[in-house]
């Protein structure tokens, strides 16, 4: 299966199996399985993926549509579906990371964890303007992961290694702060060692004191 895209315009070819669940852009092309399947295919998680394993997510999942101005996800709120963009730009304008001069376009993957596992949203993304997305919902894709076995253990792998990568950033941050926190704590070390002994409280003293 040969999949196409036209990169210069990201305008995608029209061969959509299903239709939009709201109101299409009048004028522009549909949404086709092939080319959301070479945009899905771009990203880590599901790179390696059988041709027809990627239709068959795109397949499954929603096309839809959202106006400018609207939250495709919102922080603090529960997912339950990860949003590739294919038309327009959103921004990310709470949460970490957050720059709304900064814009998110063709290709990106709003709330990826929510199609993995329960989880709620730790930004907001905001639509610049008309934007069409495919969601991809966590029911339908561990529907086609209990399907697919391969499908399965090749996300799982992919998310395997992703946690290794952070184990091993968290070890190297770990081993950074017990350098810098030795090096502060050395030089008082250093200066209570050469300090006097104190002297031992005497009786006279204690009299001294409590008079």
């Amino acid at each position: 299966m040969i999949l196409t895209v036209r990169r210069e315009s990201f305008v995608l070819y029209q061969c959509s199996s299903r239709p939009f669940h709201e109101r299409q852009l009048g004028g522009r092309a549909d949404m086709s399985n092939e080319s959301c399947a070479l945009l899905l295919m771009r990203l880590e998680l599901f790179q390696g993926l059988k041709p027809h394993q990627l239709t068959d997510i795109v397949r499954h999942a929603d096309r839809i549509q959202f106006q400018e101005g609207h939250k495709i996800i919102s922080e603090g709120e529960a997912g339950d579906a990860a949003y590739l963009i294919v038309e327009g730009t959103v921004a990310r304008v709470a949460g970490p990371g957050a720059d709304e001069s900064v814009e998110l376009g063709v290709g990106t993957l709003i709330g990826e964890m929510a199609m993995l596992v329960e989880t709620t949203h730790s930004s907001t993304v905001v639509c610049r303007g008309p934007v069409r997305a495919l969601k991809i919902t966590r029911r339908m894709l561990h529907e086609q992961m209990r399907n697919d076995p391969e499908l399965a253990e090749q996300i799982v792998d992919r998310l395997a290694g992703r946690l290794n990568r952070l184990a091993q950033e968290l070890r190297k941050i770990d081993s950074t702060f017990a350098q810098s926190l030795q090096h502060i704590r050395s030089p008082r070390q250093r200066r209570l060692a050469l300090a006097p002994p104190s002297k031992p409280v005497t009786q006279s003293a204690r009299r001294v004191a409590a008079s």
